[in-house]
């Protein structure tokens, strides 16, 4: 298995920041599954996708001001920054390659 520095995989766009900024309540909760999933069902390895649906069905827990009850749409990212602020998680989620803000290759 490689070592990942998550935190030089972190990099929040800023539509990121402002989902953290509105609903902090989500990501908390989202980090306290991960680590129920982690220690007391014994998952080694997780999909944030899952941590979601989890959540979804078995939580009262919302988004403020959204027809959602949470959104998949930054769940890349909200992985990365639970595995760089918490150790004993890295390598708990798979991280795919991000196509849509790789660089550009020159066509020489």
């Amino acid at each position: 298995m490689k070592i990942f520095d998550y935190q030089k995989l972190y990099r929040p766009s800023p539509s990121f920041l402002r989902y953290l900024d509105t609903n902090p309540h989500v990501y908390s909760f989202l980090v306290g599954l991960a680590f129920e999933g982690k220690n007391r069902r014994g998952k080694n390895r997780w999909s944030m996708q899952g941590v979601i649906e989890v959540a979804r069905w078995e939580s009262p827990v919302r988004e403020v001001k959204s027809e959602f009850k949470i959104s998949h749409n930054h769940r890349r990212m909200m992985a990365i920054k639970m595995m760089a602020e918490h150790p004993s998680l890295a390598g708990f989620f798979t991280i795919r390659e991000d196509k849509a803000h790789k660089p550009p290759v020159a066509n020489w």
